[in-house]
């Protein structure tokens, strides 16, 4: 149990004086708090939201830990808190938004959600959880916001202003959202690219150009692996990846992630 203690004093001088600046009690400050007047604290309030949203585990759930303990902390407190608390910190949100955009890469992806109890929409919908990834490499964010679409105006809207690489697997929706912009070069992912091949190759009986391909791609895998164990500089580490060529290769081409950062 937390308990704060506020002093309250009066003023002997002050009563009676009419000068509403000087009242005859006066108390200290409450200490700041995310949600003023509010019982939880911001302790209790980032541990429900982790649960939530990052160890995916519902409130109904949380709430039948909370009474092991012998805590009667309903589902419909945590979610009232949660609301509250995505208001007050919307700014936040707004500043991540421009701060995600000092990097030289993001990256992009979109997967799908179910939302229950949604106004004007049936429970079976399917709606979506865009991600972005980026910021200055030595302090990169991660931002998530909920549409009810795919639709690639939602990837203009986060990138506008943006100047750099933009990664992302081979939905469409992300060449729309840059075209004609030319302050943004689009780049593939190696990992999705890899998925089809491996999937191909689990297909297949027989050895062929999948399980070719499955493998010179770890070959890339390995010489990044190998770059990376050198503890380079980012710099010295993009010079170096330049200078190699191809695992499958002559040397005279080169990937275009090749040039990316670290």
């Amino acid at each position: 149990m937390e308990r704060h203690i506020r002093l309250k004093y009066a003023c002997k001088n002050c009563e009676g004086s009419g000068d509403e600046e000087k009242p005859v009690f006066r108390i200290a400050p409450a200490p700041p708090s995310i949600l003023p007047g509010s019982i939880v604290t911001s302790g209790l309030l980032a541990f429900i939201l982790v649960n939530k949203f990052c160890d995916h585990l519902p409130f109904y759930r949380q709430e039948k830990r909370f009474e092991r303990i012998g805590a009667h902390i309903s589902r419909q407190d945590m979610s009232n808190w949660t609301n509250k608390v995505y208001d007050v910190l919307q700014f936040l949100m707004e500043m991540f938004k421009e701060k995600i955009k000092e990097g030289s890469v993001i990256q992009m992806d979109e997967t799908t959600v179910q939302v229950l109890g949604e106004e004007n929409r049936p429970d079976t919908s399917k709606s979506y959880m865009w991600l972005a990834r980026g910021g200055p490499p030595e302090s990169p964010l991660v931002i998530y916001e909920y549409h009810e679409t795919r639709s690639s105006r939602h990837a203009k809207a986060c990138l506008e202003g943006y100047s750099g690489y933009l990664q992302t697997d081979g939905y469409q929706a992300y060449e729309t959202a840059i075209d004609g912009n030319e302050d943004i070069v689009h780049v593939g992912c190696l990992a999705h690219a890899r998925r089809k091949f491996v999937e191909a190759a689990k297909a297949s009986k027989k050895a062929g150009s999948a399980q070719i391909a499955v493998k010179k791609i770890k070959d890339i895998y390995r010489v990044e692996s190998n770059l990376r164990d050198q503890d380079l500089d980012e710099d010295e580490f993009l010079n170096q990846r330049k200078l190699l060529p191809i695992p499958w290769d002559s040397g005279t081409r080169s990937f275009a992630f090749w040039n990316l950062p670290i």
